[in-house]
């Protein structure tokens, strides 16, 4: 705390022995020694107390960025939820007008059409993708030939034994 060398001690000494006296010496001495123990624990206690204060003030600032947070996450879920309500009403909606207009058309609802809407389509094939085209042209197409796939197959030939003639 305060920066005092052997000389400057012996000088304050001599000083008090001079000032005070050689018998009220140690009764001044001991009450020094109390005065400096109760300013360190002044010091000390004030710095506790300072402190806890700054670390409460931290805690504060951390619970309320916690809460912050909180209320965010809470209108995320709610934005969520809404949304999700939403959805479901609207595909019910879908669901309900689809099954309405094929119940008014007289044809029963196709599976596909009560699936999830998550679920992808069936994979399409050239059949389906040229009896859309035939539909769109009003012509009839018909599926490409490479070379024998469609070929008639050949009317089998009776089996007639080596060495014998045909007639």
């Amino acid at each position: 705390m305060f920066d005092l060398s052997f000389w400057e001690i012996a000088v304050i000494a001599v000083v008090a022995v001079i000032v005070v006296g050689p018998e009220r010496l140690p009764g001044l001495a001991y009450k020094a020694g109390q005065w400096v123990t109760k300013v360190r624990r002044f010091v000390a206690n004030a710095k506790a107390e300072m402190e806890s204060e700054f670390n409460t003030a931290d805690l504060r600032k951390l619970l309320s960025a916690q809460e912050e947070e909180m209320q965010r996450l809470r209108r995320l879920v709610e934005d969520t939820r809404q949304e999700v309500e939403q959805e479901g009403r609207r595909l019910t909606e879908a669901l309900e007008h689809g099954a309405d207009t094929t119940a008014s058309a007289g044809k029963p609802v196709p599976p596909a059409a009560l699936s999830s809407p998550n679920t992808p389509p069936a994979p399409r094939t050239l059949e389906d993708d040229m009896q859309a085209l035939s539909q769109e042209l009003g012509e009839t197409l018909h599926r490409p030939s490479f070379g024998g796939e469609d070929k008639p197959e050949p009317s089998p030939t009776p089996h007639t034994p080596p060495g014998s003639k045909q007639a």
